[in-house]
C-alpha cells in the first residue's frame, strides 16, 4: 500500500510543483553613441498568452480614448470660432494667445499620456505569474510551469520608455536564456502597447 499512497500524495500537488522551468537574461539596450544601457534595479514579468488579455486590453483603451477625443474637438472647435469672430485687427494677438493656451494644454496632454500609459502597463504587471529583480547586475532570473509566455519590462532611458512584451515558450527540458535587448525591444513610439495598435494574442 504504501507506493498507491505515494503515487496519491504526488497527484495532489499542484501543477506547478510538479514540473517548473527556468528562464532568465539579461536586460540592456546598446544605445546610438554605442553605450551599454543596463537595467539595473529593474523587474521582468511573465505574463501568460491568453486571448483574454486582448479583450480586456482593448476596453481600457478605448475608455482612455473616449473622454480626450470629445474633449480635443470641443476644445479646438471653439477656439477657432471665437477667433474667426473677431476683427480683423484683433486676431494676431488672439491667436498668439491662443497658441499659449496650446502649449500649456498640450503639456497637460502629454502628462495624461503618461498617466495613461503607466495605468496600462499596471495592468499587465498585474497579469503577472512570476516578477524577478534584475539587481544591481541587470540579470533575471524566475520559475515556472511549463506553457507560452510573454517577457514583459520597462526600461526608462530619460523620459523615454523602452519596452518589451516577448514570447517566449517554457518547456521545462532545459532552462531557457533570454535577454531583453535591442533585438526585441519594441519600436519607439510604434510599439504595439500603444492604445492605436491591437495587442498581440498568441504569436
Amino acid at each position: 500500500m504504501k507506493p498507491l499512497s505515494f503515487v496519491v500524495v504526488m497527484l495532489a500537488l499542484p501543477v506547478d510543483l510538479l514540473a517548473q522551468a527556468t528562464i532568465e537574461g539579461d536586460l540592456y539596450l546598446l544605445t546610438r553613441g554605442g553605450e551599454i544601457r543596463q537595467g539595473a534595479a529593474n523587474e521582468v514579468a511573465l505574463i501568460e498568452r491568453r486571448p483574454l488579455i486582448a479583450e480586456r486590453w482593448g476596453a481600457i483603451c478605448e475608455a482612455q480614448a473616449a473622454v480626450r477625443v470629445e474633449a480635443d474637438n470641443r476644445s479646438s472647435t471653439q477656439m477657432i470660432d471665437s477667433i474667426n469672430q473677431l476683427p480683423p485687427n484683433q486676431r494676431g494677438p488672439a491667436l498668439q494667445e491662443a497658441i499659449v493656451r496650446n502649449e500649456a494644454r498640450m503639456e497637460a496632454l502629454m502628462a495624461e499620456v503618461r498617466q495613461k500609459r503607466d495605468e496600462r502597463f499596471a495592468f499587465l504587471r498585474s497579469l503577472a505569474i512570476r516578477q524577478a529583480p534584475t539587481g544591481m547586475q541587470a540579470h533575471y532570473r524566475m520559475e515556472a510551469p511549463p506553457g507560452d509566455y510573454w517577457l514583459f519590462a520597462v526600461m526608462m532611458l530619460g523620459d523615454v520608455p523602452n519596452i518589451w512584451l516577448h514570447p517566449v515558450t517554457l518547456t521545462g527540458a532545459t532552462p531557457l536564456t533570454v535577454d531583453l535587448d535591442n533585438t526585441n525591444v519594441e519600436p519607439t513610439g510604434a510599439g504595439r502597447l500603444n492604445c492605436d495598435r491591437p495587442f498581440p494574442i498568441l504569436e
